[in-house]
């Protein structure tokens, strides 16, 4: 599993004072008229200052605005005007799958700037402001792979009801840590958390996007964790210095990624067995089957078999034992392959399952 993680979307802010704005509507005063259609008569009148730039096109979605933020002169706390935007890395069009990294930067730059709606610098560009930050990995996995690491997921942490799936045609992950709208919910201590499939939802979520610029690009058995940075406080809690959006870009994203997904883990200490026990065969068998279908990797059946506890000779024998119950046909080959792949999943993810 080659393992590129990037921003798949966040919120820019850029100062007013660091850019040439080309579309007025954002801050110039509106006069909205409520008039009577047959008379032409006023009935009413009213203004706002500043319309936000919305724009959709090919199953994207575009939106600039004004807002008043804090910042700092000369160490005192102030109020200026920034203009700020939704980035996703759909913006980046046939370089979807990419997302948002430092590779990709200047052609989401230059697709904003094509855009008309303000001028800036590069430079400029990459000191944005950065919030609200979600961080994407693809993987390739097959469908029942997938389902291995969900009743992994499900299995192994510290609260299940944090955790919630989905199975149809049209949708199928799982995520955290509430039911609905878990991304708005997340916090740092239960942040939001999603592994969906990738090809399900490009092709009936996004068919227009898909159609136009991805048609031609492999999205066959794909799977995507992904995971919000919230805020300024989420990053003080994950330990990330305050940062411009291309030092966001340069940090290790796919270690940041790995250790919110940690936060819902913890590792397990195994149960001691007697060591009076001795199972017939038939039984044993029936018990790896078991173990199988609860989602158990080859390696930790392996485990019980190579143990440090016992004579070596007795260890021999056990390894031998182990070798003949596992050649045993009535086993789920593809299913403990699909647990191995979980196990391996979760390794490099930094979960101890053993």
């Amino acid at each position: 599993m080659k393992l590129i993680a990037k921003v798949d979307s966040t919120r820019l802010s850029i100062p007013l004072r660091n850019i040439e704005l080309t579309n007025s509507n954002l801050i110039d005063k509106i006069s909205h008229l409520k008039t009577n259609t047959k008379t032409g008569e006023i009935v009413d009148e009213h203004t706002t200052k500043g319309t936000p730039y919305v724009h959709h096109a090919n199953g994207m979605h575009y939106r600039f605005w004004m807002v008043n933020q804090f910042t700092y002169n000369n160490g005192n706390k102030i109020v200026e005007p920034y203009i700020s935007m939704l980035c996703n890395s759909k913006h980046i069009k046939s370089r979807y799958l990419d997302g948002i990294t430092l590779d990709t930067l200047s052609t989401l730059y230059d697709e904003y700037m094509s855009l008309d709606v303000f001028k800036c610098s590069q430079n400029e560009f990459k000191s944005a402001r950065h919030t609200d930050t979600d961080i994407a990995i693809d993987y390739k996995m097959y469908k029942k792979q997938f389902a291995s690491i969900k009743e992994a997921i499900k299995r192994n942490c510290i609260d299940s009801t944090k955790w919630h799936t989905l199975s149809k045609k049209n949708n199928s992950g799982i995520w955290s840590p509430t039911p609905t709208k878990p991304r708005d919910m997340g916090t740092p201590k239960y942040p939001y958390v999603k592994f969906y499939d990738k090809t399900i939802e490009l092709l009936n979520n996004s068919k227009e996007f898909y159609d136009e610029y991805l048609r031609d690009v492999n999205i066959d058995n794909l799977v995507r964790f992904e995971t919000t940075i919230k805020n300024s406080a989420h990053r003080r809690h994950l330990g990330i210095p305050p940062t411009t959006f291309v030092e966001f870009l340069s940090l290790d994203l796919e270690e940041i990624a790995k250790s919110i997904f940690r936060t819902y883990f913890i590792t397990h200490k195994p149960m001691s067995i007697p060591d009076h026990l001795a199972p017939s065969e038939k039984v044993e068998a029936e018990m790896v089957n078991l173990l199988i279908k609860l989602g158990i990797s080859s390696q930790k059946i392996y485990s019980i078999y190579d143990r440090k506890d016992v004579s070596h000779q007795s260890r021999d024998s056990l390894l031998k034992r182990h070798k003949k119950i596992m050649s045993k046909e009535q086993f789920d080959a593809e299913k403990l392959e699909a647990n191995d792949y979980a196990f391996e999943f979760f390794k490099e993810m930094g979960v101890d399952l053993t």
